[in-house]
């Protein structure tokens, strides 16, 4: 019996595997507006339903797109649930076209360029738009939605620190380009740990980007430990998935 169980753990666990490393990704650029080359990888779904709406995946700062493959289980959740995925190196991480030396951008130009090629894209373009940001991803997502009229229907938010705020406040110091807008945001789930660096902020973030959002459609889950960005997503996928199903089905 012990050798029964041992083998059918192995086999769970090649299963898993073959299938996350099986998963039928596209990796391609786009360009955006300010002619930066922003390289993605895109997942279609093969759910039969025609409804599949996409989920974009920004990552945290230092990381890039390949991190929501290889060391998170993020990617296989969300298709398993039904979803198109799309993941973005922001300019500057990855294998996009670097920051201009010596300039530093806010570079939700490159969200906007990953929307316009999901919303013009015959299988990507099906259902609603959702986004999920790690720590600086957060912060781009964040200040998108607020400072630009974005086709995105929710954001879940791991980390979103004071950046955030500052890049609201004073977009134009970050060479964000007009016009700004003052926009409330429609539906979030804000999730952060009480521990995380007092520097980033993000449980007090937390709270005050709630506090922003409409008030039937927001969530907030702080939790204990010294944990910060995607790391926080173990912890919380089973809330995470039922607040997109929510959201976007």
């Amino acid at each position: 019996m012990k050798k029964l169980i041992i083998g059918f753990i192995l086999l769970c666990t090649c299963t898993s595997t073959y299938s996350q490393n099986n998963l039928p990704i596209h990796e391609f650029t786009i360009t955006s507006e300010d002619d930066f080359k922003i390289s993605l990888f895109s997942i279609t779904n093969k759910d039969s339903i025609d409804y599949k709406p996409t989920i974009v995946l920004l990552h945290g700062a230092g990381g890039n797109k390949e991190l929501w493959i290889e060391r998170r289980e993020t990617v296989q959740d969300l298709y398993n649930a039904g979803y198109n995925i799309v993941a973005m190196d922001i300019r500057g991480h990855g294998k996009s076209d670097p920051q201009m030396e010596g300039e530093f951008t806010f570079p939700i130009i490159d969200l906007k360029a990953v929307l316009h090629w999901v919303e013009n894209n015959n299988q990507f373009k099906t259902g609603k738009i959702g986004a999920i940001g790690s720590s600086y991803g957060s912060n781009i997502l964040t200040a998108g939605v607020v400072l630009w009229d974005l086709n995105i229907e929710t954001i879940v938010l791991f980390s979103v620190t004071a950046a955030a705020k500052r890049v609201i406040n004073a977009p134009q110091n970050v060479r964000i380009p007009l016009p700004y807008k003052n926009n409330k945001i429609k539906s979030g789930f804000y999730i952060a740990s009480d521990n995380e660096l007092e520097r980033y902020m993000a449980d007090e973030m937390a709270e005050e980007f709630y506090q922003q959002t409409e008030p039937k459609r927001r969530k907030k889950r702080i939790l204990t430990g010294r944990y910060h960005g995607s790391s926080l997503y173990y912890s919380t996928r089973i809330e995470v998935l039922a607040w997109l199903k929510k959201e976007l089905f």
